[in-house]
């Protein structure tokens, strides 16, 4: 199996395992695969942990944030021992050294908390982000417009060009929803992506949303003799505080539809 093809397979369960698994001192094999077919289990998805590439993918992973917080967790100690020693000898130069040190281990672990709330390919939020940072208990914590976007013949795209050109149409749409003044943009699944209005009213959003695929509709990807063009479609909906977030998603999904069979 292919490693993209793998990736694509994983990243609706990976999010969820990384959150219980990342938090505690050592995560081993046995653990990640348990916590992983756990999750698995509940999406009602099928996994073979005896395909050798899910393997290799999983230890990948494990050794990366294994390492991470093993590196962070001794960075720790050795500062806290090293402000001890300043206090006693009451070190004024050494205790702003530690200073120094320790924002420094706040800035990588800022960095390590972006790598885990963004995805990969295309630098928007991901669902963690969306379900840890922004909801509360799976209910919006605000007022907000929200706009629900899928990639139209994504999977055709795929199938004829290939996960490279695929891939290249994904950031291209996301990089255009990023440009968007006073938003956030989270790829919630393979080709869908939701983008939060943090200001706009609803009339708003929807021009906003407009301008861009009419903008795409001029646009075409070429590759060799082909052509062929992109675009989305999109339900943009308001919510309301404690709204849940799957009844708003509902809503939005369903006007998606509707403008891409109309289309």
């Amino acid at each position: 199996m292919e490693d993209k093809k793998v990736v694509e397979k994983l990243k609706k369960l990976t999010e969820s395992t990384l959150k219980k698994v990342c938090r505690l001192d050592v995560i081993t094999p046995s653990l990640y695969k348990d916590t992983f077919l756990s999750f698995a289990k509940e999406c009602d998805i099928e996994i073979d942990f005896e395909d050798q590439e899910y393997n290799e993918y999983l230890i990948k992973q494990i050794k990366k944030f294994q390492k991470s917080i093993t590196e962070t967790s001794s960075s720790l100690k050795s500062n806290i021992k090293e402000a001890l020693e300043a206090i006693r000898e009451k070190d004024e130069k050494k205790l702003l050294q530690v200073e120094e040190k320790v924002y420094l281990l706040e800035a990588y672990i800022k960095s390590l908390e972006d790598d885990i709330l963004k995805d990969e390919l295309t630098n928007t939020y991901n669902r963690r982000w969306l379900y840890d940072r922004f909801l509360k208990e799976n209910c919006f914590q605000e007022n907000g417009v929200m706009s629900f976007v899928d990639i139209n013949k994504f999977k055709a795209i795929n199938d004829t060009h290939g996960h490279v050109i695929g891939d290249k149409v994904l950031i291209l749409i996301a990089s255009m929803l990023q440009s968007i003044s006073h938003v956030h943009v989270i790829r919630f699944a393979g080709d869908e992506f939701i983008v939060i209005f943090r200001k706009q009213t609803l009339e708003e959003a929807k021009n906003i949303i407009k301008t861009l695929q009419d903008k795409l509709s001029h646009k075409a990807v070429h590759i060799k003799d082909s052509i062929f063009p992109m675009n989305f479609s999109s339900g943009i909906v308001e919510f309301k505080l404690g709204e849940i977030f799957n009844e708003v998603l509902e809503k939005a999904d369903k006007l998606m539809y509707e403008e891409k069979n109309s289309a």
